[in-house]
């Protein structure tokens, strides 16, 4: 099981004990590589068997399997290609060791559960608001060289194609998919034009093809959408960020030959503990009632503030 690596940050001790204590239920979020559900052995022309779920931690590991795997790769694009230069990305392990932390341990700040929730507002509207950067600033000559090398580089996101009036439609998000796409196409980024099949699922934007399974798309939601635009017989390849997704798309592929990538680049673009720490102190000043005790927020302790 693959483990978060030692964490620069301002949480100290605290922080540390946390990382070392990570729960063995992390098997969900950190894939082991090579787990392969099917005996299949090179059925996608690399040696890998289809039903296979790898991992990739970095692009020239990602560029490799791709390279030598099946013609048609479809790629997600948060936390993949591209992700918020915000403190806090969700799903990541940094920014969830640190919300973990503060939230279990009433020593690092006396916050209520009624703080929670305002606080994860806070969070929500600030990371659907923050500009994009590369998860790897590589990607657009990868995507490039993938699509010279004669293969089919399609986006697939969970995002949603049209504006929506259920529960879970984000309008905050919604719009923050223009201005994805407009920080791809500044990036460099470019996917295949839009095959035919894909118009009622997908957009023809100025960054190539973007296909859109909807905000409530499970894996098997994204399989079918695989299945409907690949030729029948032929193998593709999924790159996405949550293990989670990647194995209820493999489980759901029946007979068609997909291979899982769960790609990990992104951790290694988070920002730091000290960046966070500076994000939440200044959240926890704009509550009503905002904590007297707060050991990351001096400014925040009535002692500090007590003129002599």
């Amino acid at each position: 099981m693959l483990r978060p690596r030692p964490r620069r940050g301002l949480l100290g001790a605290l922080l540390l004990q946390a990382l070392l204590g990570v729960a063995s239920g992390e098997d969900d979020e950190w894939g082991m590589p090579g787990t392969g559900t099917d005996d299949e052995p090179g059925a996608n022309g690399t040696g890998i068997a289809c039903g296979t779920l790898v991992e990739a931690e970095n692009l020239t590991e990602l560029q490799d399997y791709l390279l030598t795997g099946p013609k048609h790769i479809f790629m997600d694009i948060d936390e993949v290609v591209a992700m918020p230069d915000f403190p806090f990305v969700g799903g990541l392990p940094y920014t969830e060791t640190f919300l973990n932390t503060v939230k279990s341990s009433s020593a690092s700040c006396k916050l209520s559960q009624a703080h929670w929730p305002k606080i994860f507002g806070f969070l929500d509207r600030g990371r659907v608001a923050a500009p994009f950067k590369l998860v790897d600033d590589a990607f657009p000559t990868v995507i490039r060289d993938l699509r010279l090398s004669e293969k089919s580089v399609l986006a697939l996101t969970t995002r949603d194609k049209k504006w929506g009036f259920t529960f879970s439609f984000s309008g905050e998000r919604f719009m923050s998919t223009h201005a994805l796409v407009e920080f791809l196409v500044k990036s460099g980024v470019k996917f295949d034009p839009l095959p035919r099949k894909a118009k009622k699922i997908g957009n023809a934007t100025k960054a190539g093809a973007i296909l859109f399974g909807g905000m409530t798309a499970m894996g098997r939601h994204l399989t079918e959408i695989v299945t409907n635009i690949i030729p029948k017989g032929e193998k593709a390849v999924f790159v996405h960020a949550s293990s989670r997704t990647l194995r209820g798309a493999l489980e759901a592929r029946g007979d068609t030959c997909l291979v899982g990538i769960h790609f990990t680049g992104a951790k290694h673009g988070e920002l730091d503990d000290a960046a966070r720490v500076r994000w939440l102190c200044d959240v926890i000043k704009q509550l009503e009632r905002p904590p007297t005790e707060c050991e990351l927020c001096p400014e925040l302790n009535r002692g500090d503030n007590v003129e002599l």
